[in-house]
C-alpha cells in the first residue's frame, strides 16, 4: 500500500475511533458518576465531604475535602462544594441541633413565646396566646398554641368554668336537662296531691 493511502486509512480509523468514543456510553458502577470532561468514572465523595480534585484514574475516587464550618453535605455526592447551613431567626427561633458537616442546623420557634403548627415556618412563628384572668390548661410550646380555660359567666361575680369549651357546654346542657326533669317531677307530684285533696273519694285515694 502506498504511503499516501496508508495515511488516509490511518486518518479514517482515528476519526472512527473518535466517533465511537463520542457516541459510546460510559459504564459507571453503582455509587459512581461520570466525569464528562475526562470520560472516566469516579466514586462519590462521602457525606460531609465535597470533590476538591477530580480523578486521574478510572473507577477511583478523586480528592475529597471535608465541608468547611457553616456548610454541610448530608449524602454522598459529586458536587464541588458544600451547602451553607440554615440560619435560625433571632427574633422568634432557637437552635435545636447545631449544623455539622453531615447535617443542616435545625431550628424551632422559641419555647413559651412563639409557636408554629404547620410543617415548616418559612417566614415567621406566631406569638403565643396569653390567658387573661383564666387558667392555663396547656402551655404554649414550639408546635402548639396556649390552651386557656373558658369562662361560662365571665361577668363580675359570676362562676367560671375551668374546663375546655366543649366540656363546659356539655355540662351546662346536662345540668339544664336535669333541672327540667326535676321540676317536671315536682310539678306532677304537686298536681296529683291537689287533685286528691279536691276529690277524696277518687278511686285509689284513702277513705
Amino acid at each position: 500500500m502506498e504511503p499516501r493511502a496508508r495515511a488516509v486509512l490511518a486518518v479514517l480509523l482515528l476519526l472512527a475511533a473518535q466517533v465511537t468514543m463520542a457516541t459510546g456510553e460510559t459504564r459507571c458502577n453503582p455509587g459512581e458518576y461520570e466525569v464528562t470532561s475526562l470520560r472516566r468514572c469516579s466514586k462519590l465523595c462521602p457525606a460531609g465531604y465535597y470533590v476538591s480534585k477530580y480523578i486521574d484514574r478510572d473507577h477511583s475516587v478523586g480528592e475529597c475535602r471535608k465541608c468547611e464550618s457553616g456548610t454541610f453535605r448530608a449524602h454522598p455526592s459529586e458536587e464541588s462544594s458544600c451547602v451553607p447551613c440554615s440560619q435560625c431567626r433571632e427574633a422568634d427561633q432557637e437552635v435545636v441541633t447545631e449544623c455539622s458537616p453531615t447535617s443542616d442546623r435545625l431550628c424551632q420557634c422559641k419555647q413559651g413565646n412563639f409557636y408554629c403548627d404547620s410543617m415548616d415556618c418559612t417566614e415567621s412563628c406566631f406569638r403565643c396566646k396569653r390567658c387573661e384572668d383564666s387558667t392555663i390548661l396547656q402551655p404554649c410550646n414550639a408546635t402548639r398554641d396556649t390552651v386557656c380555660a373558658v369562662k361560662i359567666h365571665p361577668e363580675a361575680g359570676g362562676s367560671a368554668c375551668v374546663l375546655p369549651t366543649w366540656l363546659c357546654i356539655l355540662l351546662a346542657v346536662i345540668v339544664g336537662i336535669a333541672v327540667i326533669v326535676v321540676l317536671s317531677i315536682a310539678a306532677a307530684i304537686i298536681t296529683r296531691h291537689y287533685r286528691r285533696r279536691e276529690n277524696p273519694k277518687e278511686p285509689g285515694s284513702p277513705v
